[in-house]
């Protein structure tokens, strides 16, 4: 082996090291991400959320109400009341109980329970503005302070 191959195997080596360090370095950056971004523990708050086109949403409503979650505690239920997109928690806390959609009886119901539309929690709700002109936007505010499902 002359003393120019012995140079260039040791110079190749040296490279190949420094490849491998920053690739495995590279991973556990990645991989510390995403453990953080996925751990477990109490959501964060959800904000005001776009929920979508009123065009989408609207005929949606009037068929029957449906289940919407973003993630988290960020659920309602989209219904219409007397002719009005509404978001609808998922719990009544005076009743401390879930709320579900009951289709074959046509109604709401809480802890097994039939409930009227007065009787369920609502989050506000605004029509998007600028560039969110025809969307609805749910307001959840601090889920922390506002329980919506346990």
């Amino acid at each position: 082996m002359t003393s120019t191959s012995a140079k260039q195997r040791a110079a190749d080596i040296k490279l190949l090291a420094i490849i491998t360090t920053v690739v495995l370095l590279c991973g556990f950056f990645i991989a510390g991400t995403i453990l953080f971004l996925t751990r477990g523990g109490a959501p964060g708050p959800c904000g005001k959320v776009n929920a979508g086109s009123l065009s989408d949403l609207v005929p949606r409503a009037a068929t029957a109400p449906s289940f919407v979650a973003f993630g988290g505690n960020c659920q309602y239920w989209l219904a219409l009341r007397d002719g009005r997109l509404v978001a609808i928690k998922t719990r009544i806390s005076k009743l401390d109980c879930h709320v579900d959609w009951k289709p074959s009886d046509n109604h709401f119901s809480c802890g097994g329970h039939e409930v009227t539309y007065s009787q369920l929690e609502y989050y506000p709700t605004a029509l998007g503005t600028g560039e969110f002109k025809g969307s609805w936007i749910v307001d959840f505010g601090d889920e922390r302070a506002t329980t919506t499902t346990s």
